[in-house]
């Protein structure tokens, strides 16, 4: 459910993103009170917003919302630049019709970071790195951009201080103070040596901000390349070195980024029956899952192997005990682990998926939805006959809460056989 909201949110976020940027570039009025220089600027960094922030927004999202982790984790990038890009356009620009769009924008980068740290601090508990070569990459790259732009910065600033002056930059450019500074001293360089600290610790904190602080850097990186190619088109003294320093690392960050992401390994997924008495799903999971990386584990079985008859409901602890070593014996051999039971109760599923995301699982749901009348039919010809007021209980339990993603699935298949 966390999932699916953080979903809308960027969804959202990249539309506005969008709206908001090719007004920049194609509403006339909409940099007009500002110096060319930052005009040229805003363009150039409209035009990346559209090329590559959104599509990536909206590409990350729609995988993230699949299941896939190394998208979730890729998701960070935009959203954080987002976040970084909107309180210079909303803080820094002077008042303008965008104003609003500006807000709404901001609102949305900074709710759907603090969605997406949560959710993304949840699903690497369930992840593991391949490679922690790359890791000391991603955490080595991290320290070097600090180091790069604090001496890049610094050496402007601290001049300034002792000669009691305001920066050139400053003064050049009508400013106030640079809220670039502000918000990169305070903020971002202190984010990356955090984040490479706990990325060289192995702790989640570090594999949760290190995608998006290089996802980050490489969007941004991208968009100063793009002012200063902008600027140079609007006939003003640009540096192009700046531009082939800014593509470069922007190359370097989405390498490494990718490289440390693709490093991430899921475990194998567990799939979990579901379907009252009569339903057919042991006939149809064993028909389906025949080959020998699935293992299918009845609660049925494990009642006559504990109790002498599968008819004994017994006690669940124990049979419950049981299940949870065969499953995690099962995850052991990468095999993948079905739980054959009718888990018609809603709050059944939600423990068994609790407990399976504790092992490390993702868990997908199989809904045999047979009509009730067939599973009677089905019932009646049986050895073992489960009492009628029983199925309809399941029944009505199912009617009323099927299974869903709000229970904890990863993905829910429904079939009838």
């Amino acid at each position: 459910m966390l999932k699916i909201r953080l979903g809308y949110i960027t969804y959202s976020l990249a539309f506005f993103v969008g709206i908001s940027s090719a007004l920049g570039l194609f509403f006339p009025g909409t940099y007009s009170r500002e110096q060319l220089f930052y005009a040229a600027q805003g363009i150039g960094q409209d035009a990346i917003n559209l090329i590559l922030v959104v599509p990536i927004l909206v590409a990350c999202t729609f995988y993230a919302l699949r299941g896939s982790r190394r998208a979730l984790l890729w998701l960070g990038g935009p959203i954080l630049y987002s976040l970084y890009s909107y309180i210079l356009y909303a803080f820094t620009l002077h008042f303008n019709q965008l104003f609003l769009l500006y807000c709404t924008t901001l609102g949305l980068s900074f709710f759907a970071f603090i969605h997406w740290f949560f959710v993304a601090q949840t699903q690497v508990t369930q992840i593991k790195i391949s490679q922690w070569t790359f890791l000391k990459s991603a955490a080595m790259l991290q320290i070097v951009i600090v180091l790069f732009f604090a001496l890049l910065w610094l050496s402007e600033i601290i001049p300034a201080l002792i000669r009691a002056q305001v920066p050139q930059s400053i003064t050049t450019n009508g400013l106030v103070t640079n809220p670039v500074f502000a918000l990169n001293l305070s903020i971002v360089l202190p984010a990356l040596i955090i984040s490479a600290f706990h990325l060289l610790k192995k702790q989640t904190l570090g594999i949760v901000l290190t995608p998006a602080l290089l996802g980050f850097a490489f969007l941004m990186s991208a968009a100063i390349a793009s002012m200063v190619l902008s600027t140079k088109l609007f006939g003003l003294k640009s540096d192009f070195s700046v531009a082939a320093v800014m593509i470069t690392l922007s190359i370097l960050c989405a390498y490494i980024m990718q490289k440390f992401v693709s490093s991430i390994t899921t475990f194998p997924k567990t799939i979990l029956l579901i379907g009252i008495p009569g339903s057919g799903k042991s006939t149809f999971a064993k028909q389906r899952y025949t080959a020998d990386d699935f293992d299918i584990h009845s609660t049925d079985s494990i009642r006559g192997e504990l109790f002498g008859d599968e008819n004994t409901q017994g006690d669940w602890q124990k049979i419950e005990g049981v299940l949870k070593l065969r499953v995690a014996a099962s995850l052991e051999k990468q095999k993948t682990p079905i739980i054959d039971a009718t888990h018609a109760q809603k709050e059944h599923r939600t423990k068994a998926i609790a407990w399976l995301n504790r092992l490390g699982a993702e868990v997908h749901g199989l809904y045999v939805a047979t009509p009730v009348e067939v599973c009677h039919s089905r019932n009646n010809s049986r050895t073992r006959v489960v009492p009628e007021y029983v199925i309809n209980g399941m029944h009505d339990a199912l009617a009323k809460n099927p299974p869903s993603k709000e229970d904890g699935f990863e993905a829910i298949e429904m079939v009838t056989p």
